[in-house]
């Protein structure tokens, strides 16, 4: 029960976001984007469905990125690069992918239901941010424990795209509670 009520009380506030997104201006800084492969900071790339993903940022993001890996390294840890800066074509191509999949899993649900719940997750082409060269899907990998830290939603790699990948979920391990990440 209580993880229908945080969940009811998640997606209430995210319809209200979702309303003001229209209204959300992202201002152009002009800051270039830069590849992550081009730094010397201590990163993991997982592999893209682009042969030639070259894992771009804006300039801006680089120092912070840096100053995570710093930190990371002195816990005997690696920061993952899942995912940056994806072009319109790149993000359609993962958002079909996942519709599709979906659609199969799941043949008792509408396609605008689907299409609904899909977002909750991967952001249509048109309202994504990782167009922005601003936003990073990440993991971090454990060298002591050697694997993928549990972040409560994943299986090493593999992620489970359900409720559980909102913030402080009920639901999610000890072990995933305990992560501060700052």
């Amino acid at each position: 029960m209580k993880e229908k009520v945080y969940c009811e009380s998640v997606e209430k506030k995210d319809s209200k976001n979702k309303l003001l997104t229209p209204s959300i201006w992202i201002r152009e800084n002009h800051s270039p984007l830069k590849s992550l492969m081009n730094t010397d900071f201590n990163l993991i790339f997982e592999p893209s469905i682009s042969a030639d993903y070259m894992y771009l940022v804006r300039e801006g993001i680089l120092g912070k990125i840096e100053r995570i890996t710093k930190k990371l390294d002195i816990q005997n840890k690696i920061l993952i690069i899942r995912s940056v800066w994806r072009s319109f074509d790149h993000q359609q191509i993962l958002w079909d992918t996942k519709l599709k999949l979906f659609e199969k899993e799941h043949p008792e649900k509408s396609y605008d239901e689907v299409k609904e719940i899909v977002s909750y997750f991967i952001a249509p082409p048109s309202k994504s941010m990782h167009a922005t060269g601003g936003s990073i899907d990440a993991l971090i990998y454990d060298i002591t424990k050697n694997c993928v830290m549990d972040f409560g939603t994943n299986q090493g790699y593999d992620i489970v795209l359900s409720k559980k990948c909102y913030p402080y979920h009920p639901e999610i391990s000890e072990e995933a509670k305990k992560i501060e990440l700052y």
